[in-house]
């Protein structure tokens, strides 16, 4: 065969003509399918209500909903419109669950166990604060935000001091005072001033701040949330219940 027969296509050779091959469709046509309402709202895209999630926290704290219910109470305690109070110097928000699955668009059943979720993990705080009134059973809930490091599979804080505060400190002035006052001290004060007014606890935060430093091993966050988990259950019927709570924090894990 020529090289001039051979360079040309096969389907000239044999004496067709190469058609044009219509190109693949991977769309639907408008005109095929036609929309009564054409694209979004401005109203919905640049209202002042907007919240970002970043893609980290969705996996930091293992969901979507989780996400989007923690970031819309963090906006609403920071929000100009004051919906937040303020309470134990922390800013806290009242809203029933009801209301916050109709803000986010989800049902009750999912907000309320994403709720849980973040208050399970320590992302959210939660009190009772009857600002209506003592029927006013709605939860007020306030972030935790503290100087985590970044990873999705461990949520309690880590660094910084390594070992129990010098010199046996026994009081919370003690504490305030110390060079070695861990930098997570703040947030497990706060944390312990909510969860003795929610869980009405017998002992105060000052007898509760050295027993999270020595639980959490100088970390007193982690021991903040093993104050939490070895309080869930109601001290009833005792006529010492401080005593019987100081029981429980001296028993061994």
């Amino acid at each position: 065969m020529p090289e001039q027969e051979r360079s040309r296509p096969a389907c000239q050779r044999d004496g067709q003509s190469e058609a044009p091959q219509p190109l693949p469709q991977f769309y639907e046509r408008s005109d095929s399918n036609p929309r009564t309402n054409s694209g979004v709202p401005a109203a919905l895209v640049t209202a002042d209500d907007f919240v970002q999630v970043r893609l980290p926290l969705v996996a930091y704290l293992g969901g979507l909903v989780e996400a989007f219910v923690f970031e819309r109470i963090r906006w609403r305690t920071q929000a100009e419109s004051r919906m937040w109070v303020e309470h134990a110097g922390r800013r806290w928000w009242s809203v029933s669950i009801p209301k916050l699955a109709e803000e986010l668009g989800c049902s009750e059943k999912v907000i309320r166990r994403a709720v849980d979720v973040l208050t399970d993990r320590g992302a959210l705080d939660r009190i009772r604060l009857n600002l209506d009134g003592p029927y006013d059973r709605r939860w007020a809930y306030s972030p935790v935000i503290t100087d985590l490091p970044h990873r999705a599979d461990q949520y309690a804080p880590q660094g910084g001091c390594t070992s129990a505060p010098q010199g046996g400190s026994s009081s919370i002035g003690d504490l305030e005072d110390s060079s070695e006052r861990h930098k997570f001290h703040s947030n497990a004060e706060r944390a312990l001033t909510a969860l003795v007014a929610e869980r009405k606890l017998p002992l105060t935060v000052a007898d509760l701040l050295p027993v999270a430093y020595r639980l959490g091993g100088g970390d007193p966050w982690r021991g903040y949330l093993e104050i939490k988990l070895r309080t869930t259950e109601a001290i009833v019927g005792a006529r010492n219940p401080g005593a019987v709570l100081k029981a429980r924090l001296d028993a061994a894990p």
